[in-house]
């Protein structure tokens, strides 16, 4: 009784929406994950009229403004899940201020928001699907096996595509203290752009090693997205 029959029917319609920061590249990863680890969630996924969708706008300072737009168009709670990169810089650092933000809009308007414990979608790639990622030669090989070397702490918080801070700050310091002058070099530059391409690898079966690389957030994540359907 709390809906017209018109807005009940629309609301029945209405595909669950995952709001990313970029579509493209953060995409991947959740389709990766829900395929990998739900596969309920996944057929659901894949049935017609693409009962879930994924969208951005623009990078994370958008965000909490497009879920404010989304709940103020609808006189009912919209489908709604954000996800977002803590950019967290170590083990004992906070989320983001842009990601905190977004955090505090969601719980406004009662929608969930998954805040990555790891310091971004990348982090959670295992080492096999960095293995096989394409085009790569020689130098790609040392920087995977100097990765390979970092603690898990170190593979949570390191900046996959950009490397090692040059000015990091104390936690970042402190984190990466002890590693050995060769594979701080190795490490300094990263990974590169266009990870994203590591998560549609298809051929790799990943399941195992992405769980454990998860380290239970992933299922936290999924467990999120499932709460909406």
């Amino acid at each position: 009784d709390e809906l017209t029959p018109e807005d009940a029917a629309e609301l029945a319609e209405e595909p669950l929406w995952i709001l990313v920061e970029n579509r493209f590249s953060d995409g991947p990863f959740v389709k990766r994950v829900v395929k990998e680890l739900d596969a309920a969630l996944d057929e659901l996924w894949r049935q017609r009229r693409d009962p879930i969708r994924i969208d951005s706008v623009g990078g994370k300072g958008q965000m909490p403004l497009q879920v404010e737009r989304r709940a103020k168009s609808k006189p009912y709670r919209p489908r709604l899940v954000a996800v977002i990169d803590s950019d967290r810089t170590a083990p004992g650092a906070g989320p983001s201020a842009g990601a905190l933000r977004l955090s505090r809009t969601c719980k406004q308007h009662n929608l969930p928001c998954w805040i990555l414990a790891k310091r971004e979608a990348e982090n959670y790639l295992p080492r096999i699907l960095l293995d096989a990622r394409p085009n790569t030669g020689a130098a790609h090989r040392q920087l995977l096996e100097a990765w390979n070397r970092l603690t898990d702490d170190q593979k949570n918080f390191f900046d996959m595509k950009h490397g090692l801070a040059t000015t990091p700050s104390p936690a970042e310091h402190k984190l990466f203290d002890g590693l050995c002058p060769a594979d701080r070099a190795t490490l300094s530059s990263g990974f590169g752009p266009n990870m994203d391409v590591c998560w549609t690898l298809w051929n790799v079966p990943a399941k195992s090693e992405l769980a454990i690389r998860g380290q239970g957030d992933l299922e936290r994540g999924i467990d999120l997205i499932r709460s909406e359907v």
